[in-house]
């Protein structure tokens, strides 16, 4: 049996409208770009990592870190810019098996999560899978509830079916239905057949703003402080 070539895709864009530069933002004491690299490399499941960008100076990042870069055009750097696009040119320099989105934008990322989902898709009959979190708790939709009747009696969360929100920490593909579905249709980011795959809150942390990324700095910062903490309860004595 053919082993199942896996590649790591790094996008990392020097724009960013919410957030300047956002994945230069220094976490902790490294870019947020390096936290993703250094995740996928912990991994141990990438036969190549791969930063992709329009920008010189991540190639440099990419090079003093151990993984290979990739310089897409200009006209893929842009905030109008489809994912599909950017994942449909860097297939078309970088024949795989099956394609990971490793986003910078979630620095909490573990090696052991990407491992396990790679793992789940290689034995799995998708062709897509997304990281989803778990809500259980009152939800609208629209102004409109979701998983709950306002008419009966107030449901407590944790008898509630839990809403299933999709993260972008990471995003795969088997390569080959990706691109059959992008050559017919012109997009294909939820191609074929797609799973969830669970993630912690911790890690579903994404930075797309200045307030996301204070409170993931609150977060990594205290990890950091207490990484072997443990829960102590008030005695009244």
């Amino acid at each position: 049996m053919n082993k199942v070539k896996v590649y790591g895709m790094i996008p990392a864009r020097m724009g960013s409208t919410r957030l300047t530069e956002k994945n230069l933002a220094v976490l902790g004491d490294k870019p947020l770009i390096v936290h993703a690299i250094e995740a996928a490399k912990k991994s141990n499941i990438f036969d190549r990592i791969i930063v992709n960008s329009e920008h010189p100076l991540f190639g440099k990042i990419a090079k003093k870190n151990g993984v290979e870069f990739y310089q897409r055009t200009q006209d893929l750097a842009q905030s109008e810019s489809l994912s599909d696009d950017v994942i449909n040119d860097f297939l078309n320099e970088h024949e795989c098996d099956i394609v990971v989105w490793v986003n910078t934008t979630a620095p909490l990322m573990t090696a052991e999560v990407l491992r396990d989902a790679v793992e789940y898709l290689k034995k799995s009959d998708y062709d897509t899978l997304m990281p989803f979190r778990k809500e259980q708790t009152h939800c609208l939709l629209d102004g409109k509830p979701l998983n709950f009747n306002p008419e009966e009696s107030f449901a407590r969360s944790q008898e509630m079916k839990a809403v299933q929100v999709n993260t972008y920490a990471f995003m795969m593909w088997k390569t080959k239905k990706f691109l059959e579905e992008y050559n017919r249709k012109g997009y294909a980011m939820l191609a074929g057949e797609v799973g969830y795959f669970p993630i912690n809150r911790l890690v579903s942390l994404v930075v797309k703003n200045e307030e996301d990324f204070k409170l993931v700095h609150y977060v990594y910062t205290g990890m950091q402080m207490h990484k072997d903490m443990k829960i102590s309860y008030y005695t009244n004595k």
